[in-house]
């Protein structure tokens, strides 16, 4: 297979470096790699394995370097760049369409799909390829750079490898990115203004230049999105004709979100099979991270089989995982008691002196504690996560991703469940605890007269929902448009002034030679384009999808386990999501790096986690509503929870078996009514071709076949003498 990539790259007659010119109108796929660092050995090896890789390459001498780094210039076998100490130059590498054409062909071959006579490629589909080809391990038949990685990740990494299969670059490669489509980008928002939803001819847009996954976050939000309308029909229905904690409302609300789950996976698995990537996972190679024990080979095909054991995994899942999301949690949880009980305290009970900044104190234990800890889970969970050591990309992620989600979701939710299920429901019993601390610091007791009343009630957590839906979400939407905005342009007014120097390095270009059949001027400003695009999309930062997704789960958790309380919620859910789609564009558009293409069939793992979110949300919503559609706001709150614990217990188990068979039922009537024909068509293929190889061989061996075509032979032969006569 090697010799195979090599061949395709010698056919592909990219062994050189090209003239910027040259290099911005070839009809290929582009990267660039930013080398920094004083290691010209390294910098001459990863420069050596992309040119003998088949790969053009392109030096870009960016603004703190001096001019003589620039290795712009005619074509010449296999050079390799200089490079002045502790300065930066940008590598525009691209591909030539045989050498990609291999590579999609290879990718074929491991999904275990037919292959194309004369497959289209995306502009996706090209960048995606050349990035993996660049960064997957040579005994995987890639190039073997490692990006953004230290000396000492580097040499762990060859630790057990055979010499010829060594990683080259590490912290030398500093970036990997990819230049805007500005010509994409500007129509894609340019649509916005002209139509309220996206239709599948945008989706497939968005996939052909942003690849699958950007593709499936946007056709999750549409369809979370078109799944919100009835129940914020039905949300504002409730509000003002039903009472708070409708049984009706709340029925409704699990059945909706069984629906959304399953109607969803149904429509990640039909846009899969639309778009050709039902077998993506099969070709999700490995992590430049991974370090396997050993490399084995397949006796038959001759592949290389990095091994790792299983038990390596399950002693970092047993010994760090578990206890490390136990002790947070556990943390998180006692901090957030704490900071409701002082919340209590402030609000209902305290009418001391300095009453304004004594209200403060629940603030500021917010701020100095949840933030440090979730910056603290949130270090130890990527270090254990690569502690696992997992072999794909997509299993890494999974993993991250759900260690991550649990802070995240007990920051958000947790002061919510805690304020519905123990606050409101015990609040007449949290004033005894109260009233010696008052004594004792000989504060007024103006406030608390009463002994017996509730502290709390309903109302409470209704007014914390009404903060979470409308607050929250226009907090989120300024951090998600106006900050990362405010961001990219002071990361690149440096940039945006350097501009004005254009003129100094023309006239400093007058020096240079010239390629043939070019002006300066025209050679010049090409290159000094390139080097200014390829510094803006240095500027950016990257893009991290953990965090749309992380925002949308948030909201789903809000409207399944709390929207009962307040059942708008979900109207202003749907108008926030309404203007996500916008923002979460605008901001892959504008003020982040192009997201690196990756292909996958779904949106995993989040589906997983919405459908636990669901689940959660029945059990949580079914409490609340057991609790609260009945409550007396004059009656003492212990006594009309305590007693009644044992039936609040069935409920929730109930409630439990019930979305459990809601689910089946859901499961069974999408089948009848929302099959996915598509798939239907392409499995029917699959078996009437299967059978017919199967008849054409019992044919076959039964001397039929050679006896029809006997028959056929001799009409033929016939038809042709009464031809002749």
């Amino acid at each position: 297979m090697a010799a195979a990539v090599e061949s395709a790259a010698i056919t592909s007659n990219s062994y050189s470096i090209s003239s910027a010119s040259n290099a911005a109108s070839a009809d290929a796929a582009r990267v660039v790699l930013v080398l920094t660092g004083d290691d010209a050995d390294a910098h001459a090896a990863v420069t050596a394995a992309l040119v003998h890789g088949g790969l053009h390459v392109l030096p870009v001498r960016l603004s703190d370097l001096p001019a003589n780094s620039s290795g712009a210039g005619p074509a010449v076998p296999i050079p390799i760049p200089e490079f002045d100490n502790k300065r930066r130059i940008a590598l525009l590498v691209s591909v030539a369409p045989p050498l990609l054409a291999h590579l999609w062909s290879m990718q074929e071959t491991e999904e275990g799909v037919p292959h194309a006579q004369a497959a289209v490629l995306s502009e996706a589909d090209k960048v995606r390829l050349l990035a993996s080809y660049i960064t997957t391990a040579k005994y995987y038949h890639g190039l073997g750079i490692r990006v953004g990685a230290s000396v000492r990740e580097v040499t762990a990494a060859n630790k057990n490898l055979d010499p010829k299969w060594h990683w080259v670059g590490g912290d030398c490669v500093s970036d990997l990115i990819v230049l805007d489509d500005t010509n994409f980008e500007t129509k894609w928002l340019n649509a916005w203004s002209t139509k309220y939803l996206l239709g599948i001819d945008d989706l497939d847009g968005i996939r052909k230049n942003m690849g699958e996954q950007i593709a499936y976050h946007f056709a999750f939000i549409q369809f979370y999105l078109q799944g919100l309308i009835p129940l914020a029909f039905v949300g504002f229905f409730a509000y003002f004709v039903f009472k708070p904690y409708s049984h009706l409302y709340s029925t409704f609300l699990g059945l909706w979100s069984v629906v959304l789950i399953v109607g969803w996976k149904r429509q990640q698995v039909w846009l899969a099979s639309k778009w050709g990537v039902s077998e993506a996972h099969k070709s999700d190679h490995e992590r430049p991270e991974f370090l396997p024990d050993r490399v084995d080979f397949d006796e038959v095909s001759g592949e290389a089989i990095p091994y790792y054991p299983f038990w390596k995994r399950w002693i970092v899942h047993a010994g760090y995982t578990i206890p490390m999301v136990l002790t947070f949690g556990a943390a998180v949880t006692f901090v957030s008691a704490v900071i409701l009980f002082a919340e209590v305290y402030t609000s209902e009970v305290y009418d001391g002196p300095d009453a304004f900044f004594v209200k403060l104190i629940p603030n500021v234990i917010y701020a100095a504690c949840l933030p440090l800890l979730q910056f603290l889970y949130n270090t130890l969970s990527r270090k254990i996560t690569d502690l696992e050591n997992s072999q794909s990309v997509d299993k890494h992620v999974a993993s991250l991703t759900n260690k991550t989600f649990v802070i995240t979701l007990l920051l958000t939710q947790l002061p919510l469940i805690l304020t519905g299920v123990f606050f409101v429901p015990l609040s007449d019993l949290l004033l005894p605890y109260l009233l010696p601390s008052i004594s004792k610091h000989g504060l007024t007791q103006g406030k608390v007269a009463d002994i017996s009343r509730n502290l709390l009630s309903p109302a409470s957590l209704e007014q914390k929902v009404v903060s979470f839906a409308i607050t929250s979400q226009i907090i989120n939407q300024l951090t998600e448009t106006v900050v990362p905005a405010a961001i990219a342009w002071l990361s690149t007014f440096k940039i945006k002034v350097s501009e004005q120097t254009k003129a100094d390095d023309l006239n400093q270009a007058l020096d240079e030679p010239v390629p043939a059949g070019k002006t300066i001027t025209e050679e010049v400003t090409k290159e000094e384009e390139l080097r200014l695009r390829i510094e803006k999309a240095i500027a950016l930062p990257v893009y991290d999808i953990y965090d749309d997704y992380a925002e949308l789960a948030n909201q789903f958790a809000l409207v399944v386990m709390f929207s009962s309380s307040w059942p708008l919620a979900s109207l202003f859910c749907l108008v926030n999501n309404f203007l996500d789609m916008r923002s979460h564009a605008f901001k892959i558009c504008e003020t982040v790096r192009r997201p690196i293409p990756h292909r996958t069939n779904s949106i995993a793992p989040w589906t997983s986690i919405f459908d636990l979110l669901a689940g959660a949300g029945a059990v949580v919503t079914s409490i609340l509503t057991r609790l609260y559609h009945n409550w007396e706001p004059t009656t003492p709150a212990s006594t009309q929870v305590l007693p009644h614990l044992t039936t609040l217990l069935v409920v929730v188990i109930f409630e439990e078996h019930k979305h459990f068979l809601l689910k089946f039922i859901a499961d069974f009537v999408l089948d009848a009514t929302w099959t996915d024909l598509q798939s239907l068509s392409a499995r029917r293929r699959e078996y009437e071709e299967a059978a017919w190889t199967w008849i054409a061989q019992v044919l076959e061996q039964t001397g039929v076949t050679a006896k029809v075509k006997e028959i056929v032979g001799n009409l033929e032969k016939s038809f042709g003498k009464l031809k002749e006569e």
